[in-house]
């Protein structure tokens, strides 16, 4: 039932605002990310950072970073980032974006460090508040050429699939 009222007033809020920055000249500063109390090796945090700036209308490319730490698994990883913003005529603008990135990651519990490459892929809606901030809802797939995410009991795996939180500004 909390979810469903979350959503609800996410929608009125985002009912309420006109017009959103999507044009060519635009930046975009973006952090999202989850936070999971109860996974097998403990709290598991997950933030991601971007900068964003539109080449043309409702495309943007810029730098994306990450940390994940869940107590055995720390990664941080940085690359560039794009994202296709749709305008549909609501204060609610769904996007799709990719990002390819360089990670490194310490598995506390094995005693590892691996360096990998990630690829992925991401869609969700950019919910309107004011003119020049948006909430975010994202579902993010990600593939690595090694196993870098944590798994169960400090084990790792080379994909992830998760639903993200953020806030957005524009200027």
């Amino acid at each position: 039932m909390k979810k469903i009222l979350a959503i609800a007033l996410i929608a009125a809020l985002a009912a309420t605002t006109h017009g959103m920055f999507l044009e060519e000249g635009t930046s975009e500063l973006s952090v999202s990310g989850l936070m999971d109390f109860e996974t097998s090796n403990g709290t598991l945090l997950n933030v991601n950072l971007f900068y964003g700036y539109f080449f043309m209308d409702y495309l943007e490319i810029g730098m994306a970073g990450a940390y994940r730490d869940d107590d055995a698994v720390e990664t941080w990883a940085l690359g560039p980032k794009a994202e296709y913003n749709f305008d549909i005529g609501y204060s609610v603008v769904p996007f799709a974006g990719g990002h390819l990135q360089i990670a490194a990651t310490d598995n506390k519990a094995a005693d590892e460090n691996h360096t990998a490459g990630i690829l992925g892929i991401e869609g969700g809606a950019k919910f309107l508040i004011t003119e020049y901030a948006a909430l975010s809802l994202a579902l993010v797939g990600e593939v690595a050429t090694d196993d870098i995410y944590p798994a169960k009991h400090g084990e790792t795996e080379s994909t992830d699939v998760r639903l993200e939180l953020g806030m957005r500004i524009f200027f």
